[in-house]
């Protein structure tokens, strides 16, 4: 994940250099800008304003950009390849790394693996790659030689709409068949791939992709590629689902730091956690944006999946996805904030912010409950993280017009960002698990129109 976010650090130092050439006016300036500061929220609205003001590169940048990010891949093959092709010639090598990188990626989601391949295999000739990077290249490369001799994934609906009862407490899940075969699946916004462990694996029948393990997820486990031939529930069928089959055993994917005592003195509880995350299959989000909209209603208790395209305007707050990592852009306490959004985890509170934005916006936000610090928790599926933190009073969250008091709200006491670990990319201010979705009757999440809203 982390090699991931360097190249967007390059990527973003690109744009600024390629505005020293082609910036002519103020329009371009503030583009660019929006650009350099990952304000791809605000780039969004901008283009849509003032994209005829642009100059053409910045316009074409600009708009590939938020077409990746803002779940349009088909749009963004076609404006990545129109780029490099009108700007070859003054693009450097850094540049075109960049901006090819992503270019593979938008192959990858659209399906055209072949073509992707190509892509890859320019990257991986990059001269002075260095070798996590072309590991990481040589990985996806791998996954899309393998998929590309399946069918491609599709999914079909008997009607407009298909429902399922959820059945967890303390998560979004519900049972799913498996080629055939009920397993208890978590619908989980922090899961960049669907993924089964190797004994549900075994028990449903995969079409394994590769004999070598992928690189895949930030967690480094051992993952192989596979197809499952079809996932359904009454009234949907998907077929031929991509999925990464967990190879490592419950002790090899807990660690225990055993020279924590503090750890050592909970390890039974991430063991019970860890347990609990392997008895659920994960449907991650390359499946969930291939929808119009998923919306769990957690009052009634249902998940209901939609395929029909409207042009209707929706409500609500917007979110973007980097990488399969889903952001969402709303108000706290009237102001403006980005948090990365984990449906499949969370800790003990509602919602933990970054130092950073709490310093820069303390005066609109609640005051410290107490000077102390204290050492939190949140358990992930195979480690327990720990973060020293502070408490706030309540604040006030608005996605969309919906407004709901979050009392559980903690502020990273450190100067650096410990969630990290979790949470890559720069442009988030805070971290919302489950804790704080639980607290909502029914959320939808609009993949069409990339926004979230809550009754």
């Amino acid at each position: 994940m982390k090699r991931k976010l360097a190249t967007f650090i390059v990527l973003s130092v690109v744009i600024f250099c390629s505005y020293d050439i082609y910036g002519q006016n103020t329009y371009d300036a503030r583009a660019t800008e929006m650009m350099n500061t990952q304000d791809w929220f605000a780039l969004r609205t901008f283009l849509d304003k003032n994209s005829d003001s642009l100059n053409g590169f910045i316009r074409l940048c600009g708009t590939a950009l938020v077409h990746t990010y803002f779940n349009d891949s088909r749009a963004a093959v076609n404006n990545w390849n129109k780029l490099l092709d009108q700007y070859d010639k003054v693009l450097d090598s850094n540049a075109k790394f960049g901006y090819n990188y992503l270019l593979m990626g938008a192959y990858e989601d659209t399906g055209d693996y072949e073509k992707g391949i190509d892509v890859c295999d320019g990257l991986l000739e990059t001269e002075g790659l260095d070798s996590l990077m072309f590991g990481h290249i040589r990985s996806i490369r791998n996954r899309m030689a393998g998929l590309v001799q399946f069918p491609e994934m599709r999914i079909v609906l008997s009607g407009s709409e298909a429902s399922a009862q959820l059945i967890g407490e303390d998560d979004l899940s519900c049972e799913m068949e498996w080629n055939g075969c009920p397993l208890p699946t978590l619908f989980d916004t922090g899961a960049q791939v669907s993924v089964l462990t190797e004994e549900m694996a075994d028990r449903i029948g995969v079409r394994y992709v590769s004999a070598d393990p992928l690189q895949a997820t930030k967690n480094d486990l051992d993952l192989l590629c596979a197809v499952v031939d079809s996932l359904s529930i009454e009234g949907m069928v998907i077929y031929n689902m991509p999925v990464y089959v967990l190879k490592n055993r419950l002790e090899e994917v807990i660690e225990s730091h055993s020279d924590d005592p503090d750890v050592v003195s909970r390890y039974e509880e991430v063991r019970e956690t860890a347990e609990k995350k392997m008895e659920q299959a994960v449907f991650g989000i390359p499946v969930m944006k291939r929808f119009e909209r998923i919306i769990f209603d957690i009052e009634n208790r249902t998940v209901t999946f939609s395929m029909s395209v409207s042009d209707e305007k929706v409500g609500g707050s917007d979110f973007c996805l980097i990488n399969n990592n889903l952001y969402l852009k709303y108000k706290l306490n009237s102001l403006d904030i980005v948090s990365y959004m984990d449906t499949g985890m969370g800790g003990k509170g509602d919602l933990v912010l970054y130092n950073s934005y709490y310093r820069q916006n303390e005066n609109g936000l609640s005051s410290r409950v107490s000077d102390d610090t204290v050492t939190r928790s949140m358990l992930l599926p195979g480690r327990l993280l720990e973060y020293e933190c502070f408490a706030v009073g309540p604040l006030r969250t608005e996605i969309g017009d919906k407004r709901c008091d979050l009392t559980g709200v903690e502020v990273l006491a450190g100067a650096g960002n410990e969630m990290a670990q979790i949470d890559p990319y720069p442009l988030s201010n805070g971290f919302m698990g489950f804790s704080a979705m639980k607290k909502m009757k029914r959320i939808t999440f609009d993949f069409t129109q990339m926004r979230c809203w809550c009754e």
